[in-house]
């Protein structure tokens, strides 16, 4: 572009939009003393197939000429920005900058010592023309906070238990930490200095599907099945951008220091070896190998109220199959930028050679003992038989999930003990790669299960410790209370009685920590049908209830058992 053209100007008429049409471009090259050439020049090298051209490129081309006479971007660049994880929760929407710059926080300016720092990586719900709810102005939300609501949720359950020692959280997120009425493709020349100050990317899912993960998952790439993740070509693991982003948290290595005793990177680099002292599970196995995890946290995630997925690095067979240079992009023009951040990051990518060392038989197949390194990234080390994993050994995911415990024909069979990349673990029988027989289940919750399973869920007889101190002791059917059972509140109160689908269900008899009791008929967790209900020191009195409320005059109020557990 010409160099009369005004930064400042351009800004201004642009402030809510995202692209301009050519009849736009020539008003503004008109209005900033650029010649024709140089338009059309600009145009046949920015335009996309629908003939529009993207707002930062244009922002770009006149920040080039108003830059140093070597025709570059300056190197001065703002200051990296994070925001507070509790402003940002109380603020109950993604904040945009400039307008919410009173949230931010300097990168400079954060404690490193106490805080877990997490990179928002995430597809924009409305940020096209076209896209459900857009309204010309782009925006990374759809209008009531679903993602928003997804990032609070999943960014508190990993810094529970994955980052337990930190006192402080904060987060970056392209709408709220970089200006929004600027150059935010300018800003994003710091991309991998803001990767490299992140703990984890985070990667929230929208989806208004209802689908369960296969209880075996062998490519949670492929296997997750949220629309907004996989299907189509603004789907996060289609986009070039998203893979980049993945890229950069796999390969560029975490903050350093050097073998000066006196100099500041020597004292940064005590800090995150403390740092490191300080994180749990998935967290610290991916820092020790100088890399940041990938958390997945979706609606079907929110739905169940599991921990955020913690996906394999992309690196190995997952770079070769989800390249950025073959992710779809907005600006065809973008690859060329992506083949240069590739490029740059070539010397750190770390690619696993597959294949096995260790003992084998006469036929020249695995045989005794030996490790086989898998092309994604996986590891076995132990005992084979024929060409089979058989007997004991250890199975490292490239997540940073692993098993410790006995094989049997290539699959977990026996006891064994497998620790999931959250933290979470289970320690039990297993059966054809699935935990069958008896286990304990320990939750980040605090949670623990001990009993029967069959077929990866909770199956029979067991006993369910909540963290809350309230104890089940009873039968469970594909992960519900179902059957006979007693649930003891750590009020005193109790109910003994027949349970269906998680839900109290069934003849059953509640003591409340008042001394109250009720005998008679449950109905999804509600008191429903006929029964008494004896005041402290008073005689029984028989009723009729429905959904909760006795059908005439009683001492009793609405359903007294105000308990209420999610399903486990």
């Amino acid at each position: 572009m010409g160099s009369g053209a005004s930064v400042e100007k351009v800004e201004d008429e642009l402030k809510y939009s995202s692209t301009i049409d050519y009849d736009l471009l020539c008003k503004l090259s008109n209005e900033n003393g650029v010649t024709e050439d140089e338009r059309e020049l600009f145009y046949s090298k920015h335009k996309k197939p629908d003939g529009l051209i993207d707002r930062g490129d244009l922002i770009f081309a006149i920040n080039t000429v108003r830059a140093p006479a070597n025709n570059a971007i300056s190197d001065v660049l703002p200051p990296i920005r994070f925001i507070d994880f509790n402003k940002f929760k109380d603020h109950g929407t993604f904040p945009r900058y400039p307008e919410q710059k009173d949230l931010i926080t300097n990168l400079e300016d954060i404690s490193r010592e106490k805080s877990f720092l997490v990179f928002i990586s995430h597809c924009w719900l409305r940020g096209w023309a076209g896209a459900e709810g857009y309204d010309g102005r782009p925006h990374p939300d759809t209008a009531d906070g679903v993602k928003f609501q997804l990032c609070v949720k999943g960014i508190e359950k990993a810094f529970k238990s994955l980052a337990p020692a930190m006192t402080e959280c904060f987060v970056w997120l392209d709408f709220g930490c970089i200006d929004q009425n600027g150059d935010p493709a300018g800003e994003l020349k710091q991309l991998d200095q803001i990767v490299a100050s992140s703990d984890c990317i985070f990667t929230p899912i929208h989806d208004t599907e209802v689908w369960e993960l296969p209880r075996v998952v062998k490519d949670m790439y492929a296997e997750y099945k949220a629309k907004l993740w996989l299907d189509g070509p603004h789907a996060y693991i289609n986009r070039g951008w998203c893979r980049v982003e993945m890229m950069y948290a796999a390969t560029i290595p975490l903050l350093q220091g050097d073998n000066d005793e006196n100099s500041s990177n020597n004292k940064n680099l005590l800090i995150e070896k403390q740092r490191l002292r300080n994180f749990s599970a998935g967290l610290h196995f991916h820092a020790s190998n100088g890399r940041r995890p990938h958390l997945l946290f979706g609606t079907n995630e929110m739905r169940r109220n599991t921990d955020p997925i913690i996906l394999p690095p992309l690196q190995n067979s997952y770079f070769t199959h989800y390249n950025p240079l073959d992710g779809s992009l907005s600006v065809e023009s973008d690859r060329q930028h992506i083949s240069t951040l590739i490029a740059k990051l070539e010397p750190y990518i770390k690619k696993q050679q597959e294949g096995y060392k260790g003992q084998t038989n006469s036929q020249g197949q695995y045989h005794g003992k030996g490790e086989y390194r898998f092309a994604s990234g996986d590891v076995y080390r132990g005992e084979w038989s024929n060409g089979l994993k058989q007997g004991q050994g250890m199975y490292r995911f490239a997540s940073g999930a692993v098993y410790v415990g006995h094989f049997m024909l290539n699959k977990m069979d026996g006891h064994g003990v497998y620790t999931f990349a959250s933290g979470v673990y289970y320690d039990g029988e297993f059966k054809e790669g699935k935990k069958q027989g008896t286990g304990t289940y320990y939750y980040s919750s605090g949670d623990v299960y001990t009993g029967l399973w069959r077929h990866d869920q909770k199956n029979g007889k067991g006993v369910y410790r909540y963290a809350s101190g309230d104890v089940y002791t009873g039968e469970f059917r594909d992960d519900a209370k179902h059957g006979h059972g007693v649930l003891e509140y750590a009020d005193k109160s109790c109910y003994d009685g027949e349970w269906k689908d998680d839900k109290k269900h069934g003849k059953g008899t509640f003591k409340f920590a008042n001394g109250d009791i009720y005998t008679g008929s449950y109905k999804n967790g509600e008191k429903h049908g006929k029964g008494k209900y004896q005041v402290k020191g008073e005689e029984a009195v028989d009723g009729e209830w429905e959904h909760g409320v006795r059908q005439a005059k009683h001492p009793a109020n609405k359903d007294g058992d105000h308990h209420h557990h999610k399903k486990h």
